[in-house]
Order: C-alpha cells, then structure tokens, then sequence
C-alpha cells in the first residue's frame, strides 16, 4: 500500500475504535448524571479547568507578555 493509503486507513481505524468507546462511555456518563450521582464529580472537574485555564492566562499575560487577542 502507498503511504497515504496506510495512514488514511489506520486513521480511519482509530476513529472508528473512538466512536465505538465514545458510544458505550457516554451511555453509561449519561445514566451517572440523571440518577444525580455524578453532578459533583463534573462540577468539580469543571471548577478545576477553569481555575487552571485562569491561572495559565494571567501567568502567559503577565509574567511572559501574551497578548491575549
């Protein structure tokens, strides 16, 4: 097989593995969260996202000069 043709199948390979493990995990995120036993797990991974994300921003745009726009 040419190069291009190996890489276009084994990508194609891998979304399809992704989809399928997607599928099935988000099945069962979706049970966690209606039967309410979820909501502090992703609340909390939120509040740690954005506290990264805030801190990532001011230290770029701070002590490194980022321009943020």
């Amino acid at each position: 097989l040419p190069y291009s043709a190996n890489l276009s199948l084994r990508n194609f390979g891998l979304l399809l593995f992704s989809a399928g493990i997607g599928t099935k995990a988000g099945f069962d995120f979706y049970e966690t969260l209606a039967r309410g036993q979820g909501t502090d797990v992703l609340l909390g991974g939120a509040l740690m996202v954005v506290v990264a994300g805030a801190a990532l921003f001011t230290v770029g745009y701070r002590f490194f000069g980022i321009p943020l726009n």
